[in-house]
């Protein structure tokens, strides 16, 4: 998705080149236990056709909505292992239910896991959810924004030297 603004004041214009690719991420136990939501924007309409409609004015309600698949990370950065039960994703009005057996996450270690797909906004640039867990035994809840990844965004965070923006890495930016 390509988005140019202007600032007529200025004079000055900005493109951006926005990926399919929304995330986040946060501290489930501060210093120890982190989780990271990425979100897959799935487009549902064929490149050539959806061109064709949006030149004729064609383009109808149903086009603002998309589905984003849901893969949830988790980053064990402590020397214990923890119990995670996934229960819910609330997005907007939508609750997508996580009823999943409980994950053991080692020491030191990152596992990952599909959980599922949300409807979301074809042309949108974040999404804020609520994550629904128990961990070790203790139910708890996480709100995070989804930001969608711009392409530059992509290659400073996730490419060959690239330190994504979780708290984790924080150390990593500094050196350490």
């Amino acid at each position: 998705m390509t988005v140019s603004t202007y600032d007529g004041a200025t004079g000055k214009g900005e493109t951006k080149q926005y990926s399919k690719y929304y995330d986040a991420g946060d501290w489930i136990i501060k210093g120890k236990l982190g989780v990271s939501v990425v979100v897959d924007h799935e487009k549902k309409n064929i490149p050539v056709l959806h061109g064709l409609q949006q030149a004729f004015g064609a383009l109808g309600p149903g086009d603002l909505e998309a589905t984003g698949k849901v893969t949830i990370y988790l980053w064990n950065v402590s020397n214990t292992k923890h119990s995670i039960v996934f229960r819910k994703i609330t997005s907007g009005n939508y609750n997508l239910e996580l009823s999943t057996s409980p994950l053991i996450i080692a020491p030191k270690s990152r596992s990952g896991t599909e959980v599922g797909q949300i409807p979301i906004s074809n042309y949108g640039l974040e999404i804020p959810i609520t994550f629904s867990f128990e961990i070790d035994g203790n139910p708890s809840s996480l709100s995070l924004k989804l930001n969608r990844r711009t392409f530059d965004e992509l290659k400073k965070f996730f490419g060959p030297e690239g330190v994504p923006p979780y708290p984790w890495y924080a150390n990593k930016e500094n050196g350490g």
